[in-house]
C-alpha cells in the first residue's frame, strides 16, 4: 500500500465486489481485515475486494458520513373502477377559428399642418411705352429774316406752270386773309442758312402764314423742309377757323412744323411723308393714294406728332396699295381716331396712339400700340391684328377674316366682339394689370384668357365659341363656358367655377387652380384629361356634375408619388424634409348621370387621388385606378363598379376604407394595402361581390347598422387575413382565400 503512495491512515474499508476494476487487491478470507491487505499486497486474490481510501484536495478535506436504517414504508390507496359506453355519431357544429395576427389600421387624428401658403411671384417685366422728350438747347446763334418776302393783307396767290420755291416769310396777315400757291411741278418751302455766320448758327425759318388758310397745291412734288413753318391762325380763340391744306401729285414730305387754329389736311396722290409736329383745333386728315392707281401709303418718323386739341384723326392709304407705316409716332387727339388702309398694313410702334375711340380697317395686318378707350379694327384679308392697350379698354368690334388677334393689355379690357377667321384664328386676350370682361367670341383656331392679377367674366347672354380654349387666371363664379374644350391655369388665389351650358363634349384638357375649389358643371358628357388642385388643404375640394358620363385620365385633389423620383420632387416643390410622408387631403366628388369610367383603353395608371371619394353614377362604375383614402361612397343605379386602389410612395394613410359600394350587377375592389368595407351590396339575380386585398380584409358594419353584404350571386374574398362580421346574405358560394 505504501509503495502505490498510500498509509494506512488514508484506508477507509472495504467491500466485497465480484469485479476487480482499478481499485488495489488484497488475499485472504472476508474476516481478513488489515493484516490481509497491508502485508500480501500482490498475492493472489480469491475473493476481490474494493479497497476505499480518502482523497484530498489542494485548499479543502471534507469528510462525510451518513448513517442510515432501514424502515418499511406503506401508502394508503383508493382503487376506482370506470366503465365507458359509446356510439357512433356524425357530429355538426360551428367551430371559431382564432388567430393572432399584427395588422396597420390608419388612426386619424386632427391637427393643424401648413404645408401650403401662396407667395405672389415678382419678377421684373419690360413694357416698352412712348414718352417724348423735347430739350430746349440754349445758347445757339440763329439767323432770321429780316422782312417779309411777300406779304398781303387778304391773300397772296401765286400761280405758276413749273415750280414754286419759298425761302423767306409770305404772309397774309388779316384775320381772313388766304395764302394760295399752285405750281404745275414741285412747291418747295424751306429757310436759309447764313453764309459766313459762326459754326453751329441755324438757319433762318421760313414761313407760310395766314389768318384763314394755307392752300398749297403741286402737280408733283410738294416738299415743306424743316427750316420753315406753316400757320393758319387768327390768335383768336373764339373762332379757331384757320385750315392748313397741302396737295401733292406725287409724293407730300412735310418736315416743317405746322399748325392749323382748326382744320390739317395732307393730301397726295402717291405717298406721304410725314416728319415733323403738326398741331390742329380740330382736325388732321391725311390721305395718300388719290391718283388715279389709287395707290399710296402714310409713313412717318420719329420725329412725326400730331396732335388735335378738339375732335379727330384721319389717316388713309391707297384704295389700291399702300400701307400706314407709322413708325415711331405720336398720335393724340381727345376724340375719334380713324385709321384706313384697303389693300394694306396699319403697322405703329415705338410710339403711342392716343385717343378716345380708334377705328381701323386694313387688308392685312394691324399692329399698334394704344392708349385708346374703346378701338374697333378689321383685318378683311388675310393678316392678323396685334394691339398693346394702355388704360382701360373696351374692343368694341375686332375682326380677322383669316388671321388671329392678339390684345395685351396693362389695364382692363372690356372684349365686346372679337371674331378670328379661318383654321389660324386664334385669340389672345392677355391682361398684365386688371380685369377681363368677355362678350361675343368666335375663335377659328384657340383662345386664351389671361388675367394675372384681376378676374374673367362674361358678359350675360353673350357666346364664346372656339376650337380650344386656355383661361389663365380667376374665372368669376358665375362664368358659364361656351366653348368644349378648355385648359385654364389660375395664378391667383380663389375657387373656380365652370359652368357649361353647351350641346358638345365638355373637355378638361389642362384644369390647374392654384389655390381654391374646383366645381364643373355640364350638361352632358365630361372628358377630364389633366385635372389638378395645386394647394395641400382639406377646404379645397373638386365637384364634378355631369349630365352624361365623367370618363377620367387624371384628376388629382392632393399629393401622389407613382416613384422615388416624383415623390422627391414633391417634396422639394413644397420645401418639405426628404422622410416627408406624402398625401391627398382634399375631397372629390363625382355625380354622373351615365357612367364614371377611366379614359381610354384601361391602363394600370392612376385616375383620380383624393383622400374622401365620393362617386354616384347612372350606368355604372367602371376600370378607375385610385389612389384615395376613403372611399364614402360608390354607388351606381344600373350597372356594375369595377375599382382598384393603390397606396404611393411615402402614403401617410395607406390602405382603403370603403364605407358603401353597391350596384346590383357586380362590385369589384381590388387593393394593394388592405381593405376595410362597412356595406357592400350587388342584390340583383346573379350579382357577385369580389373584395381582394393585398394586405388584410375587413368587413364590419359600421356603428348602429346590422347588414354588411348582400349578393345576388357569388362572393369572392382575398387578403393576408379576413375578419367578417355583422348580417350577411349570398345567394352563390362563398370563397374565402388568405
Amino acid at each position: 500500500v505504501e509503495s502505490r503512495g498510500l498509509s494506512l491512515n488514508d484506508y477507509v474499508g472495504y467491500e466485497y465486489s465480484g469485479i476487480v476494476a482499478e481499485y488495489y487487491r488484497g488475499q485472504g478470507s472476508p474476516t481478513c481485515l488489515f493484516n490481509c491487505a497491508y502485508w500480501d499486497i500482490y498475492g493472489a486474490a480469491e475473493y476481490a475486494y474494493n479497497v476505499f481510501r480518502k482523497h484530498y484536495e489542494d485548499y479543502y478535506d471534507y469528510e462525510l458520513a451518513w448513517t442510515g436504517n432501514w424502515h418499511t414504508i406503506t401508502d394508503s390507496r383508493d382503487t376506482y373502477y370506470f366503465e365507458w359506453t359509446t356510439n357512433t355519431e356524425d357530429v355538426f357544429g360551428t367551430t371559431p377559428s382564432y388567430a393572432t395576427i399584427t395588422k396597420t389600421i390608419p388612426v386619424v387624428s386632427q391637427q393643424t399642418q401648413t404645408l401650403w401658403r401662396s407667395e405672389n411671384i415678382v419678377q421684373q417685366q419690360t413694357v416698352l411705352i412712348t414718352e417724348r422728350i423735347e430739350n430746349t438747347i440754349s445758347g445757339l446763334p440763329v439767323a432770321a429774316f429780316s422782312n417779309e418776302s411777300l406779304r398781303a393783307g387778304a391773300r397772296v396767290t401765286i400761280d405758276v406752270a413749273q415750280d414754286a420755291t419759298f425761302v423767306g416769310l409770305t404772309r397774309a396777315t388779316n384775320p381772313g386773309g388766304e395764302v394760295v400757291v399752285r405750281a404745275g411741278r414741285d412747291v418747295i418751302l424751306d429757310g436759309k442758312a447764313v453764309s459766313g455766320a459762326a459754326a453751329g448758327t441755324l438757319a433762318a425759318v421760313a414761313d407760310l402764314r395766314a389768318g384763314l388758310s394755307v392752300d398749297v397745291y403741286g402737280g408733283r412734288d410738294v416738299e415743306l423742309r424743316s427750316d420753315a413753318v406753316l400757320r393758319a391762325d387768327d390768335n383768336n380763340a373764339a373762332t379757331d377757323t384757320g385750315i392748313i391744306k397741302l396737295h401733292a401729285g406725287s409724293t407730300l414730305t412735310v418736315q416743317s412744323d405746322a399748325f392749323g387754329g382748326h382744320e390739317i389736311h395732307l393730301l397726295s396722290d402717291g405717298d406721304v411723308l410725314m416728319q415733323s409736329q403738326m398741331t390742329s383745333g380740330h382736325l388732321i386728315d391725311v390721305r395718300a393714294g388719290l391718283g388715279p392707281a389709287g395707290i399710296g401709303s402714310i409713313i412717318t418718323d420719329i420725329q412725326a406728332d400730331l396732335e388735335t386739341l378738339g375732335s379727330e384723326i384721319f389717316l388713309a392709304a391707297g384704295a389700291n396699295g399702300g400701307n400706314l407705316l407709322l413708325t415711331n409716332a405720336a398720335i393724340l387727339t381727345a376724340g375719334p381716331i380713324t385709321l384706313s388702309a384697303p389693300a394694306g398694313s396699319l403697322i405703329h410702334s415705338g410710339g403711342m396712339i392716343v385717343a378716345d375711340s380708334l377705328t381701323a380697317t386694313v387688308k392685312n395686318n394691324i399692329e399698334a400700340v394704344l392708349d385708346v378707350r374703346t378701338v374697333s379694327a378689321a383685318a378683311t384679308g388675310t393678316g392678323n391684328i396685334a394691339l398693346q392697350t394702355t388704360g382701360a379698354v373696351t374692343l368694341a368690334d375686332i375682326s380677322t377674316a383669316s388671321g388671329s388677334i392678339d390684345v395685351t393689355g396693362l389695364g382692363s379690357i372690356n372684349a365686346g366682339n372679337i371674331s378670328a377667321g379661318g383654321a389660324s384664328g386664334n385669340v389672345v386676350i392677355d391682361a398684365l394689370v386688371g380685369d377681363i370682361v368677355l362678350g361675343n367670341i368666335v375663335a377659328g383656331g384657340k383662345l386664351t384668357v389671361d388675367s394675372d392679377l384681376g378676374q374673367i367674366s362674361r358678359t350675360t347672354g353673350t357666346t364664346i365659341a372656339a376650337e380650344q380654349v386656355l383661361w389663365v387666371g380667376e374665372l368669376d363664379s358665375s362664368f358659364e363656358l361656351d366653348s368644349g374644350d378648355v385648359t385654364l391655369i389660375t395664378r391667383t388665389p380663389g375657387d373656380v367655377v365652370i359652368n357649361y351650358a353647351g350641346s358638345d363634349t365638355l373637355i378638361l384638357r389642362q384644369v390647374y387652380v392654384l389655390e381654391g375649389s374646383l366645381i364643373v358643371n355640364a350638361p352632358g358628357d365630361v372628358i377630364i384629361l389633366d385635372t389638378r388642385l395645386l394647394s395641400t388643404s382639406s377646404s379645397h375640394n373638386i365637384q364634378i356634375n355631369a349630365g352624361g358620363s365623367v370618363s377620367i385620365d387624371y384628376l388629382s385633389a392632393g399629393d401622389y408619388a407613382a416613384t422615388e423620383s416624383q415623390a422627391t420632387q414633391i417634396r422639394s416643390a413644397r420645401g418639405l424634409a426628404a422622410d416627408t410622408p406624402l398625401t391627398a387631403v382634399g375631397s372629390i366628388s363625382i355625380t354622373a348621370g351615365g357612367a364614371i369610367r377611366q379614359q381610354g383603353s384601361g391602363d394600370s395608371l392612376v385616375d383620380v387621388v383624393a383622400d374622401n371619394l365620393t362617386l354616384q353614377a347612372g350606368t355604372g362604375i367602371s376600370l378607375l385606378n385610385l389612389a384615395a383614402n376613403r372611399l364614402t361612397s360608390a354607388i351606381s343605379t344600373t350597372g356594375s363598379i369595377t375599382l382598384t386602389d393603390s397606396d404611393g410612395v411615402g402614403e401617410l394613410s395607406p390602405g382603403l376604407i370603403a364605407a358603401t359600394l353597391q350596384a346590383p350587377a357586380g362590385v369589384s375592389v381590388a387593393t394593394t394595402g388592405s381593405l376595410d368595407v362597412s356595406r357592400i351590396s350587388a342584390a340583383a339575380n346573379g350579382g357577385t361581390i369580389v373584395l381582394s386585398a393585398g394586405d388584410s380584409l375587413t368587413l364590419a358594419p359600421a356603428t348602429g347598422q346590422s347588414l354588411v353584404l348582400t349578393a345576388g350571386g357569388a362572393v369572392d374574398l382575398s387578403g393576408d387575413y379576413i375578419s367578417w362580421t355583422g348580417v350577411n346574405t349570398a345567394a352563390g358560394a362563398v370563397t374565402a382565400t388568405w
